[in-house]
């Protein structure tokens, strides 16, 4: 079963490729117009702030068939965002800001409004 987000990658990616922008992201995607604090998993919140802060070292799998074009990567720390698909859109969202947002709020969830307002940048599509 394919995750929800995992159709709006590609346009995203193309997004970022085409204008030139560098970070880490997690893309999450919503049919409404919130979406849960906790979409995160344990993992994802440990991983966005460890490249924020320390970059990524990554070794491409010799397993994978594709062609590789390299054995592995080096990038240095870049700023980490949790990028929310709503309906109408791309919301990108600081990380230290969405889990900053998430702490000193009594939602359980992020409203589409509120992400309009703390966005970095807003992708209509």
């Amino acid at each position: 079963m394919k995750k929800k987000e995992q159709k709006w990658n590609t346009i995203f990616n193309q997004y970022l490729r085409q204008r030139k922008i560098y970070g880490f992201f997690e893309l999450k995607q919503t049919d409404t117009d919130s979406i849960p604090f906790d979409c995160l998993e344990p993992s994802q919140a440990r991983g966005l702030p460890a490249c924020h802060n320390n970059g990524l070292v990554w070794k491409f799998s010799d397993q994978d068939q594709r062609e590789k074009p390299c054995d592995c990567v080096s990038i240095p720390p870049l700023d980490a965002f949790v990028v929310i698909k709503f309906p109408d859109g791309f919301y990108v969202i600081r990380y230290f800001t969405f889990e900053l947002e998430a702490s000193n709020n009594i939602r359980k969830s992020l409203t589409k409004e509120r992400a309009g307002e703390i966005c970095e940048i807003l992708i209509h599509i």
